[in-house]
């Protein structure tokens, strides 16, 4: 046998080896991965998440479902402070139709910003736009209710943001857009908004 079978052979048996080695550390490296996500999940993380198992059947042992509530870190209700003098508070409720009036909780609301353009006479269209590094982020709670706060004055959208789009929110009742004028000093009541 040459010298390079040799080497090749020898390669195949320490890679061999090391799969081996990597498939029996498999099981160890999920528990210590479990063990810190129940760690960064029971509260080492800026974001606490809940979780409960639900039962898959008889793949259990193999195949784990966990499920992750955000929802349930909201309060039940909101209080809702006292505007200061050189902002405004926004208030409302958002019930989903679909769910039989249940508070809708499935995305993140935002406020964003009206753009005036520069061109195009009186009749051009506003531009609404988010970003949600900069924008009022809403606070919610269990009920459906949310609240802007330290809202500064102007005119605004009501965003419903997902992980994978933001739209401009309209009334499943009214069927027109959630628009807001926020004055400084003053609480703008939205009352209760649907979806769909």
């Amino acid at each position: 046998m040459s010298r390079t079978t040799k080497s090749l052979i020898l390669i195949l048996i320490m890679l061999m080896a090391s799969l081996l080695s990597a498939c029996k550390s498999g099981n160890e490296i999920a528990a210590v991965m479990t063990e810190q996500a129940e760690g960064t999940i029971n509260g080492d993380s800026a974001y606490p998440i809940n979780i409960k198992e639900e039962s898959s059947g008889a793949n259990d042992e193999m195949y784990p479902i966990t499920i992750y509530d955000a929802t349930s870190n909201f309060p039940e209700t909101l209080e809702i402070p006292e505007p200061r003098a050189d902002t405004g508070v926004v208030i409302g409720k958002v019930l989903s139709i679909s769910e039989g009036d249940k508070p809708y909780l499935n995305s993140g609301l935002y406020l964003g910003s009206y753009i005036a353009p520069k061109e195009g006479g009186e009749n051009a269209p506003l531009l609404v736009g988010i970003s949600p590094d900069e924008d009022p982020k809403a606070q919610r709670a269990r009920d459906g209710s949310f609240a802007f706060i330290d809202v500064p004055p102007g005119t605004y959208g009501l965003f419903l943001c997902t992980p994978m789009s933001a739209i401009l929110m309209i009334d499943a009742k009214t069927d027109q857009y959630v628009n807001v004028d926020v004055v400084a000093g003053e609480v703008i009541d939205l009352g209760t908004l649907y979806v769909p």
